[in-house]
């Protein structure tokens, strides 16, 4: 009488901790799938909204256009500059403007892409040929890399027009930059006379350089939030770690799911939870709790394997891709189509 006494009290007490959690601590997660049956596409982005982009996923040689999805499953082909046949939308903010990049007949160019006016190209600098464009925050500041005779170099557009390099750190040729926050602060990478490592870009102080994790050679930065911490991954002889980086506990490493060989992060969100994979697996890392395979905080029982996520926003929701359950991992590449998600947490279950 006792035991089954104590076991009830035990049952109700975790039901309590269970219910009081938040739905982004509870780790329970719907998925809806943005894509049509028998359609592939690569999920690049995610705004607070909800709202995502990306490109048709198609075989080399095929017409491929970048995608917005305005809601839900609906969605918009952005198609491409004058000429090209090839465009893919790298990131958007919360006013619903996309960024990316689209062949011309004469190079690969940047571009904005706003409802109503569509498609502008946004140059490169003076002597340069070809542009990248991955991300835009909410003052609608861009940023990307501009390539010609003098290499490859990172670059922000000005919203009032103009375009500016940032340079690269010293001994380096070649800098891209993948991440802007509200205030103006770049994280991307850039070679170096170390390798290539992540940095970190503000105004007035220029490009800082983010080294790597301890004993690691090489390192990029893919993501920053408003309080100024970047997530990106770091690389050496025991292979590729996720990392987190700040001022205050400089660059940690998020380890690797059980099993896993190496982390890579995708994206980040204000609060610090950081999205990406890890060996055949879509990651979600928290302080709080630390590195979960994607796949385990899926509500109901999916026909797919989540194996990428690319973005997280504000709200918790989780952009990511995923495979055909019965396709092996190995085939995700080249021949099963590759499946996009929007994950949206939900209150837990009573258990």
């Amino acid at each position: 009488m006792r035991v089954a006494l104590r076991q009830v009290c035990v049952a109700a007490v975790a039901a309590l901790l269970f219910i009081s959690q938040s739905p982004a601590d509870a780790g329970f997660y719907t998925a809806e799938e943005l894509g049509m049956p028998g359609e592939s596409a690569t999920a690049k982005a995610l705004n607070s909204t909800g709202q995502a982009v990306g490109r048709t996923h198609r075989p080399l040689g095929s017409n491929t256009w970048g995608l917005f999805w305005t809601g839900g499953k609906q969605k918009l082909n952005l198609y491409q500059l004058r000429g090209g046949d090839y465009s893919t939308a790298n990131g958007l903010n919360d006013a619903g403007e996309v960024v990316g990049s689209s062949n011309t007949a004469t190079a690969l160019r940047a571009f904005l892409w706003k409802a109503g006016t569509g498609m502008q190209d946004l140059g490169a600098l003076p002597g340069d040929s070809g542009s990248e464009a991955f991300g835009i925050n909410n003052a609608g500041t861009i940023v990307g890399d501009s390539s010609g005779p003098n290499g490859v170099q990172a670059v922000l557009w000005k919203r009032n027009g103009g375009i500016e390099s940032l340079g690269w750190l010293p001994g380096g040729h070649y800098s891209k930059a993948l991440a802007i926050n509200d205030g103006g602060a770049i994280a991307g990478s850039s070679d170096s006379a170390l390798g290539t490592h992540a940095f970190l870009w503000t105004k007035g102080t220029g490009m800082q350089d983010l080294g790597t994790l301890p004993g690691d050679a090489t390192s990029e930065a893919v993501a920053i939030n408003n309080a100024g911490h970047v997530a990106g991954s770091s690389k050496g002889p025991e292979g590729m770690k996720a990392f987190l980086w700040s001022v205050d506990t400089g660059m940690q490493s998020l380890g690797t799911l059980l099993g896993a060989s190496f982390s890579k992060a995708l994206g980040m969100n204000q609060t610090d939870q950081v999205v990406g994979m890890s060996g055949d697996a879509a990651f979600l890392w928290s302080r709080e709790t630390g590195m979960h395979d994607l796949n385990s905080l899926i509500s109901g029982t999916p026909d797919f394997v989540l194996t990428h996520a690319a973005a997280i926003n504000t709200r918790g929701q989780i952009l990511a891709l995923g495979r055909d359950n019965h396709h092996p991992a190995s085939h995700l590449e080249h021949f099963s189509l590759r499946r996009v998600f929007l994950l949206t947490p939900v209150a837990a279950p009573h258990p």
